[in-house]
């Protein structure tokens, strides 16, 4: 091969590569912002839990046949989930009632994976409006809205 066959190949490469990186970027984006949970809050009220698609790139990844740990353990997201009652139900009382660990779904994200934390209502309390949220891995919050 000359000289020239490899400039041109190298080229033809690296504009290769950038329409891959382009295009999976693009991809990533094309998720946009997903519904996770959707339900009818106080007054009738539809109350989300919507993560977008770029928050979750850009969080810590986990392949669950890896065999490593997921990057926030379950203890951690308690932790996180029960300072976030405290700061902001305080005056009623919340508690945690389920941690689930969930796929984002969306072919371009893999390793895409979030936690979903169902609060519960403890001795009566009225709770209705929000009562879950997302934990990416990298511990970032999602409120319902």
């Amino acid at each position: 091969m000359t000289e020239m066959n490899f400039r041109i190949l190298g080229v033809w490469s690296l504009l290769f590569l950038s329409s891959l990186l382009l295009f999976s970027s693009a991809e990533a984006s094309s998720c946009g912002k997903m519904v996770v949970m959707r339900a009818a809050g106080s007054g009738g009220k539809m109350v989300e839990l919507v993560i977008d698609s770029e928050q979750l790139r850009v969080a810590p990844k986990w392949n669950p046949s890896s065999g490593e740990s997921v990057p926030l353990s379950a203890s951690e997201v308690y932790k996180l989930s029960t300072e976030w009652i405290a700061d902001r139900h305080s005056e009623i009382g919340v508690d945690v009632r389920r941690i689930s660990l969930t796929s984002s779904g969306c072919s371009s994200l893999l390793g895409g994976w979030y936690y979903v934390v169902e609060l519960t209502p403890v001795g009566g309390a009225p709770y209705t409006a929000s009562d879950w949220l997302a934990i990416l891995m990298d511990g970032t919050i999602i409120e319902p809205r």
